[in-house]
């Protein structure tokens, strides 16, 4: 049997009907369900699809094909009532050269910002995972992606260059690079804003278990800060580990507030300047109102 990894990358040009079609099973980019697939589905009926997606052989039958780049075209094409779409088939990929042009494909057509934080992290672990096998990829997969980015891949394969592209400094893609390893529940609270970036970044080093049980407390209400998920990293590096009541004594627990020393005015500055030294209220209200003038004045 002739080993897949051997052989070249074969491209077929074609016109396939939608009902062959299957959705990447790994694909973690949104797909469009606003305006921007309303404007796509006029845009198909007015013009049809001037851009042919991607798709491969299914790997589990042969009849249906995988779509690698374009499932927002398809699903477009399906609400204008089109039965057919162009499509260029690729033979032979690997499941990481798939993977690579999914999201290449999607990184190209989208705005880095307007992407999800675990949509992110997504893309830039596989960059990342990418440079780390990077002299293992086939120099037709270099040719092909270079084609669809009209950008060298192997000079784009860099935790630098990736920076450069989308004005990311090191400490950003690394952040999203160890996002990317959350249970899926805590991306979703993450990509809600119930999570800082930074706090999940933390949150990231504890085990499976322990995330789960972070996450349903979030569903609880509970509030996870940056300092908070310090704690349980932690935590979770000490011989007695973590577990469901320390993370919950953790979570559950309030900011100490700061004791505040008590300031003691004499007799003798009290009456020169207020008379009515009996009534100690009003004075400490005449104080507040001189101290707030005084302060608005310094702003």
């Amino acid at each position: 049997m002739e080993d897949k990894e051997n052989k070249k990358i074969e491209r077929e040009p074609i016109e396939i009907e939608i009902t062959k079609l299957q959705n990447y099973p790994n694909n973690q980019f949104a797909e469009y369900n606003d305006k921007r697939l309303s404007d796509l589905v006029e845009s198909v009926k007015a013009r049809g699809v001037l851009e042919p997606i991607l798709i491969r052989p299914s790997p589990n039958n042969g009849y249906y094909f995988q779509i690698l780049a374009g499932h927002n075209r398809k699903n477009a094409a399906k609400i204008a009532g089109l039965e057919k779409i162009p499509a260029v088939i690729y033979h032979n990929l690997t499941e990481a050269e798939a993977e690579l042009i999914v999201t290449e494909t999607n990184l190209i057509q989208r705005s880095f910002a307007d992407l999800k934080h675990s949509e992110r992290a997504y893309a830039l672990y596989t960059f990342y995972n990418a440079i780390k096998k990077k002299s293992g990829y086939r120099t037709d997969l270099v040719n092909m992606v270079d084609e669809l980015t009209s950008s060298p891949l192997a000079n784009r394969l860099s935790l630098a260059k990736v920076g450069e592209k989308y004005g990311l400094k090191k400490d950003t893609i690394f952040r999203y690079v160890r996002v990317h390893s959350l249970v899926d529940e805590l991306k979703k609270q993450l990509d809600n804003n119930l999570i800082p970036l930074r706090a999940a970044v933390e949150l990231s080093y504890l085990d499976k278990y322990c995330q789960e049980i972070v996450s349903k407390r979030i569903s609880y209400r509970e509030k996870v800060n940056i300092n908070l998920a310090q704690k349980l990293h932690r935590k979770s590096e000490k011989k007695e580990g973590l577990d469901v009541t320390a993370i919950i004594e953790i979570l559950s627990s309030k900011p100490v507030k700061k004791k505040i020393k008590s300031l003691k005015l004499s007799d003798d500055f009290i009456s020169k300047y207020y008379k009515d030294y009996n009534n100690p209220e009003e004075f400490e209200k005449l104080l507040a109102e001189l101290l707030d003038a005084h302060l608005s004045k310094t702003k």
